[in-house]
């Protein structure tokens, strides 16, 4: 007599979940949602304690008002997501833990009837139908447990999925601006002189200006630049790279501008540093607000009449002091210096 037909079925009693772990999950997003709910609460009763209890009034504070609003608004999303992806965690842990109990339960019902393998590979060899009609109604009972878990899960993708909308929304909102800068001495000072066409010259300025789109940056600071120079350099990157730049230019001292020619471009062109600002994305504006000098003193040698040596004099024999000579060589101020402040103003975050 031949015996019963093995029944293969996959380990269908284990969810091979881990409860525990998704409960460690909803501690960590809970924890995330009360520190946001108390980053609100400081915010917000900062807020009101300048503008009612320290009388702020005016244009400033209507638009300090507002933006505490839209950071105290986001906060509580921040904190509303959050709560409910630690509430959805912590319930789908209930329910894996309590459905695996079930599937163990009917699991248990089989403990009398040998099996082999285990996973994919388990089978089941009942003695006689009896037997067999146990595996089958049990493995039944566990697609219908494991289906109403696949249902609960697919409940809560929604929770999910809203959730992540709202955060993603609030991080591209408070993204922090960044910029790109690039550091450029153009060298129009180098070889600045009759026929020579080693430096940079006003027929460079097309190379210059590829540079500096190619480099894809917000802010270039330049050295060595004529001012005269500074128009049609703008002129360039504006229709290179299509956007709007601003060049600010700082003089630092006038120089004659040969570039490459017999006669000079001028014999007192200004010549200084500059900063190039591209406004767009990340740059709402911009403004020039200060040009500092910082000459280097020491390079000219004046004074009384022509000394045969204008090395610095010999030091005096410790503890005396010498008497000033109309010989003597005055030092005065050398090469000219200057750094340019330019105002940068970010497109603001946080929709205003």
């Amino acid at each position: 007599m031949m015996g019963m037909a093995p029944v293969a079925a996959a380990d269908l009693w284990d969810l091979g979940a881990s409860p525990g772990t998704l409960q460690e999950y909803a501690a960590a997003w809970r924890q995330a949602g009360q520190a946001a709910e108390n980053a609100a609460t400081t915010v917000g009763t900062a807020a009101r304690q300048t503008l009612h209890e320290e009388g702020w009034a005016g244009d400033s504070a209507d638009s300090y008002a507002a933006h505490q609003s839209r950071v105290t608004a986001d906060l509580d999303a921040v904190a509303g997501a959050a709560t409910s992806v630690a509430d959805a965690l912590d319930y789908l842990a209930g329910v894996l833990a309590f459905n695996q109990e079930l599937l163990l339960t009917e699991r248990g019902r089989l403990s009398g009837i040998r099996s082999t393998g285990q996973g994919a590979d388990l089978a089941f060899h009942p003695a006689d139908e009896t037997q067999a009609a146990l595996v089958r109604d049990s493995i039944a009972s566990a697609r219908e447990i494991r289906a109403r878990v696949d249902d609960e899960i697919a409940l809560k993708k929604a929770t999910f999925s809203t959730a992540y909308g709202t955060l993603a929304a609030i991080e591209q909102t408070w993204r922090p601006r960044t910029i790109g800068m690039l550091n450029l001495n153009i060298g129009q000072g180098y070889k600045n002189e009759p026929f020579n066409s080693e430096g940079t010259d006003r027929g460079d300025m097309d190379l210059i200006a590829q540079i500096i789109a190619g480099s894809n940056v917000e802010v270039a600071t330049l050295q060595e630049v004529f001012g005269s120079d500074v128009e049609r350099l703008e002129r360039e990157l504006r229709e290179r790279t299509g956007d709007d730049w601003t060049i600010y230019f700082g003089e630092a001292s006038e120089k004659p501008y040969w570039s490459d020619g017999i006669r000079p471009v001028g014999l007192h062109e200004p010549f200084g540093n500059a900063i190039a600002v591209r406004h767009g994305d990340a740059i709402a504006g911009s403004a020039h607000t200060d040009t500092i000098k910082l000459d280097v003193p020491g390079s000219v040698v004046s004074g009384g009449g022509p000394p045969t040596d204008t090395t610095t004099p010999a030091h005096p024999p410790p503890g005396t002091i010498p008497d000033p000579s109309p010989h003597d060589p005055v030092i005065t101020d050398g090469e000219g210096r200057s750094a340019t402040e330019v105002r940068i103003d970010f497109r603001p975050t946080g929709g205003g």
